[in-house]
């Protein structure tokens, strides 16, 4: 991305929310050419953690590595180089809620993107779906909903780790917002 796109994205709000989404493929990206042979999981922990260390976050901070995974679990279930495009309309949502909703294309595509990874969550398949990308990451860990605290410096760890992590109230009002846009996609195809 060039001068001229820098300050396009100064002007033009849409294009702005375009160039932060492509800016979190291009972490995705970059991050791939550096550590060659991981899981795509890997990599979006990774973007966001950059996405965080933006926001004032130490990326070596271990609590920030401890939230990196199960922020990243449900775009991660998205073939890659997609999930890269996911998590920067998640981070859109997440940073500028009212651009992502006053441009529906950015929830229409995070929903047509995420279907699959909502069916998959509600119907028990979500671990084979993170599975099917993500074959290393899948062997070494639990998902999150599962993860098991074996000490008390881990768990410590994890609570202090949970200020990076979306909250409950994000995620409902994330899951609301996705499935009224599927609903309206949905009743747009029926007419």
């Amino acid at each position: 991305m060039g001068i001229y796109s820098f300050i396009r994205s100064m002007f033009d709000t849409k294009y702005n929310c375009d160039y932060f989404i492509k800016s979190t493929e291009i972490s995705f990206q970059n991050h791939k050419k550096t550590f060659p042979g991981y899981d795509p999981h890997f990599y979006l922990a990774q973007a966001w953690m950059a996405y965080m260390s933006l926001h004032g976050a130490n990326p070596d901070d271990p609590d920030l590595q401890v939230a990196a995974l199960p922020t990243t679990y449900l775009v991660a279930c998205v073939p890659p180089p997609i999930c890269a495009r996911a998590l920067g309309l998640f981070l859109l949502f997440r940073d500028r809620p009212q651009e992502f909703t006053k441009y529906k294309t950015f929830q229409e595509e995070f929903g047509r993107i995420m279907l699959p990874v909502f069916e998959a969550q509600e119907n028990g398949t979500i671990e084979q779906l993170y599975k099917k990308y993500n074959p290393k990451m899948a062997d070494q860990m639990s998902p999150p909903q599962k993860a098991e605290v074996n000490s008390s410096e881990a768990e410590k760890s994890s609570k202090q780790a949970k200020r990076y992590i979306v909250s409950d109230e994000e995620n409902e009002e994330a899951d609301r917002t996705i499935r009224e846009c599927l609903r309206k996609m949905n009743n747009a195809n029926k007419s």
